[in-house]
């Protein structure tokens, strides 16, 4: 409770969510729901606010239903999954969801990890947990960011094996109840 409270403090100082006055709430208020989504890694565990703009009472709207909806921005995923590796390598980082860029030299990866380091870091924002397909990238990247690479990792929501440079996607089946 104490990381998820830390979550809502920090949103406050950098001027993300503002704290209201009770006597400054409108007559017709909207309160969204929201609960922590917790994720364990090998290296640490994280704690994320996940926000329900899909609940309602009974006999009103949601928050997503009201509000504008505008034209889908961004790119089917199967067709970014597949433009994705064109290329010879692919490398992945990580802030709150990953970031990816395809290239086709160990050159261009070098000028790609100088830009984004710096170019997030700007933004205060750190990128993290560099990934590829190429074993002597992630070599450099065990070295360079001091952290481990695990050999599948995820790619969109998607496994990716990075030593076979491979995509798949775990089903798990429940066992056949028996009927009596």
């Amino acid at each position: 409770m104490e990381e998820y409270n830390k979550i809502f403090k920090e949103q406050l100082e950098r001027g993300i969510i503002e704290q209201v006055p009770k006597m400054d709430l409108p007559k017709h208020s909207h309160y969204l729901l929201h609960h922590g989504v917790i994720k364990q890694s090998s290296e640490n565990l994280e704690i994320r606010c996940v926000f329900d703009g899909s609940a309602k009472l009974k006999g009103s709207s949601n928050i997503n239903e009201i509000l504008y909806r505008g034209p889908v921005l961004l790119s089917n995923l199967m067709g970014i999954l597949i433009r994705c590796h064109f290329p010879m390598i692919l490398i992945t980082s990580d802030y709150v969801d990953n970031v990816f860029h395809a290239v086709t030299s160990i050159e261009e990866v070098m000028t790609y990890y100088s830009d984004s380091r710096e170019l997030f870091i700007q933004a205060g924002m750190n990128l993290r947990t560099y990934v590829s397909n190429s074993p002597e990238l992630n070599d450099f990247f065990i070295t360079k960011e001091k952290c481990q690479i695990t050999a599948v990792q995820k790619l969109l929501g998607i496994h990716w094996d990075i030593s076979t440079d491979e995509l798949f996607i775990n089903i798990h089946q429940t066992p056949p109840e028996d009927i009596t």
